[in-house]
């Protein structure tokens, strides 16, 4: 009898798994909250009504909701409420839900579009932009908010490849930026390599693109303020903050949302960049804390950065991609400098030996320089790559 009753819990605990594993995209702030977080960020708020025991809901759940895509869409453009009609029956009957699932778009307080039943990711990605380009994008601009593409599209929405050289406009990286910060999931790709150093570049010589900038960063800030933390949101801000003269407080931040188990997982999913903000702050204890083990951080950026260029360089012209190239070179070398020193800081001195001999035999002098800058940062004596 007692093997039977155990049978029968752990078979019950496997049917509820599914109901408490809800999509990272839902927020738990509820109704009020998150149409005030729409409003702030310039964003449209999706109702997604649902209940437990509706097997189509289930299914958009663990396939549509998930998608990358829709996701970074999301992140970009809009807050996400879930409607539960059996716990929230008022906002079923206010918005007249006669069956589920029913996903409802709304701008500001007003219902602009709605769609009944399971819709498969790509579909429900080209409904959903619809909304953007009908709705959205001329709100922003009448803000003066940055319009942000739909995922995948192509960096030619915003400005021309063929345009695109190593001497980037302020006008034209930052419309390069904004196409590309929902598909750079790493910041080890575009953004990364040539894009927000080109905007640290020309912020340091152009005062109103430096305020515009600042300006960007303060509205996350606020928007973040209202718990609508989104994971390019927030790669955005990371790279975006130090250029702001703020790399202090982004560390600080960052380090609030690690402590949080709300929003710990979108830092997680931004571990690379946050661990050069951190760096950049001089906290590398906190770096190691974030990464785990500090060789197998510095192997995931290799093969990370691998990827990423095989990505990126197929789509670039050709003064693009060796910009992309040598600029990927030099974050690469300044996060295995970085991996370096936190093992160092963590007293794991044949760790930090280990990653130092990842480094490229022919750039021994560039990775010297990387490997000096971080250590004076945190006040460590500097591995010798000609030891090693």
């Amino acid at each position: 009898m007692k093997r039977t009753l155990t049978l029968a819990v752990a078979l019950l605990g496997l049917m509820a798994a599914p109901a408490l594993a809800e999509p990272e995209v839902f927020s738990k702030a509820g109704y009020k909250a998150d149409q005030q977080a729409a409003i702030d960020g310039h964003k449209l708020q999706i109702a997604y009504f649902t209940a437990t025991w509706c097997p189509p809901c289930k299914k958009m759940k663990a396939e549509t909701w998930v998608d990358e895509d829709v996701e970074s869409w999301i992140d970009a453009n809009a807050v996400i409420t879930p409607v539960d009609i059996d716990q929230q029956p008022a906002y079923a009957s206010q918005y007249r839900v006669r069956s589920i699932p029913t996903t409802v778009v709304i701008l500001g307080d007003k219902e602009i579009g709605r769609t009944k039943g399971y819709m498969p990711p790509e579909k429900f990605l080209e409904w959903l932009d619809g909304y953007r380009v009908s709705h959205l994008d001329p709100a922003r601009e009448k803000v003066g908010s940055p319009v942000k593409p739909a995922p995948g599209a192509s960096a030619d929405t915003m400005i021309a490849p063929a345009q695109a050289d190593a001497g980037l406009s302020a006008q034209d990286t930052m419309s390069l930026y904004i196409a590309e910060i929902g598909k750079d999931s790493s910041g080890l790709g575009l953004t990364g390599s040539v894009l927000a150093p080109r905007l640290a570049e020309l912020a340091s010589a152009d005062e109103k693109l430096r305020a515009m900038l600042a300006e960007r960063v303060q509205i996350l800030t606020d928007q973040f303020k209202t718990g609508n933390v989104g994971v390019s949101d927030v790669r955005e801000y990371i790279q975006l903050a130090p250029i702001a003269g703020k790399v202090d407080e982004a560390a600080a931040w960052i380090q609030e949302q690690l402590a949080s188990p709300r929003t710990s997982g979108v830092i997680e999913r931004n571990k690379f960049i946050a661990a050069e903000l951190l760096s950049k702050a001089g906290k590398y204890a906190e770096a190691t804390e974030l990464v785990g083990d500090p060789v197998r951080h510095a192997r995931m950026v290799l093969s990370t950065a691998n990827k990423a260029a095989g990505k990126a360089v197929k789509d670039l012209d050709a003064s693009l991609a060796s910009a992309f190239k040598s600029g990927q070179a030099e974050l690469v070398r300044r996060s295995l400098a970085d991996a370096v020193v936190m093992a160092q800081v963590a007293g794991e001195q044949a760790k930090a030996k280990a990653i130092a001999k990842l480094f490229p035999d022919n750039e021994v002098s560039k990775s010297q320089h990387a490997i000096d800058a971080a250590a004076q940062r945190a006040g460590v004596e500097p591995i010798q790559i000609s030891d090693e």
